[in-house]
């Protein structure tokens, strides 16, 4: 089960990976770990400090995925990088949450911040998994069943994501 990917729904957006006609569809194959696609299963990571709200204790992405909402991850070098995304974004708490994900040279200091959550990727494993590099921004949305549904450059990636699944968006 979990080799399965949605990479060709319609219903899927990825800014990054475009779509190459006469491509072969495979929903079972193989996924090549070094490529993460919209459509893939969301990749887990551990030892995340939990700044906001003020917890101060370590968790994993899959610990703030829930199956009843959707959630918005914003990587980014800094608050101050993901702010301009999540103040573009405005949708109900109880279909969408916000969240941040900073890498380990981010002060993990609370700092106020449209998310509700913000992590600090303390040992790298989330820009591992997300094939991420510290200085890059990029924004992920994942669905409730734990797959990405997109990957884009901003709120405008979002926007147009939601969408196709949403109804007056």
């Amino acid at each position: 089960m979990l080799g399965i990917n949605c990479r060709f729904s319609s219903i899927v957006l990825d800014e990054f990976t475009p779509p190459v006609e006469g491509r072969p569809i495979n929903a079972y194959g193989v996924l090549d770990e070094g490529h993460l696609e919209a459509g893939d299963r969301a990749p887990d990571a551990p030892e995340l400090l939990h700044i906001q709200p003020e917890k101060l204790d370590a968790t994993t992405l899959f610990s703030i995925y829930r199956p009843w909402y959707h959630t918005i991850a914003v990587f980014a070098p800094s608050l101050t990088d993901a702010t301009p995304i999540l103040a573009a974004l405005e949708y109900d708490k109880n279909v969408v949450r916000l969240a941040v994900v900073l890498p380990s040279t981010a002060p993990a200091i609370h700092v106020a911040s449209p998310a509700d959550i913000v992590l600090v990727d303390q040992e790298g494993h989330a820009y591992t998994a997300y094939l991420l590099e510290a200085t890059q921004t990029k924004v992920f949305v994942i669905r409730p069943d734990g797959v990405i549904g997109a990957i884009v450059h901003g709120a405008e990636g979002v926007k147009r994501y939601f969408s196709k699944i949403f109804v007056n968006v």
